[in-house]
């Protein structure tokens, strides 16, 4: 499996939140609300909805092989949102996925790599002067291992 896999299966398992969907508001031709890579059209707000918004995905940097077996992978989600404690909710629910207090606490599979541990470890927040929105930045590590543990 190639490592575009880890992308479309984190990508599938945000779309498949109906919460999230609920959160960012309704999808629609100028706003898809979850992104696999930065969009090549700036997404445009209803402006029928009080609380609204969109979530980016991206890897942050590239993977390096931690020791002989693991890969560590890190992933940036950008979440601009209309309100404040909107951003929150949604770090709450990327939190519940990817922020494991235990080892395999989600035991999530992405191709062939075997996710053995997440973590948030940043959090950053913005207020986008020109576009009005609230701006998160959260960033998780996942460790990982190629199945069956190989390098």
């Amino acid at each position: 499996m190639s490592r575009a896999q880890i992308k479309e299966n984190i990508y599938s398992t945000l779309t498949a939140q109906s919460s999230l969907l609920t959160l960012l508001g309704p999808i629609d031709a100028a706003n898809a609300r979850i992104y696999a890579a930065w969009p090549q059209v700036q997404p445009v707000l209803t402006g029928f909805e009080p609380d609204e918004g969109w979530l980016i995905m991206h890897e942050e940097q590239a993977s390096m092989p931690f020791g002989p077996i693991y890969e560590d992978v890190y992933f940036n989600f950008h979440i601009f949102v209309t309100r404040a404690t909107l951003a929150d909710d949604v770090i709450d629910i990327l939190d519940s996925l990817w922020n494991w207090r235990m080892a395999g606490h989600n035991s999530f599979v992405y191709g062939e790599r075997n996710v053995l541990f997440s973590k948030r470890i940043h959090l950053n927040e913005l207020f986008e002067i020109d576009t009005k929105l609230y701006h998160k930045i959260a960033r998780y590590l996942l460790r990982m291992v190629k199945t069956p543990f190989t390098g």
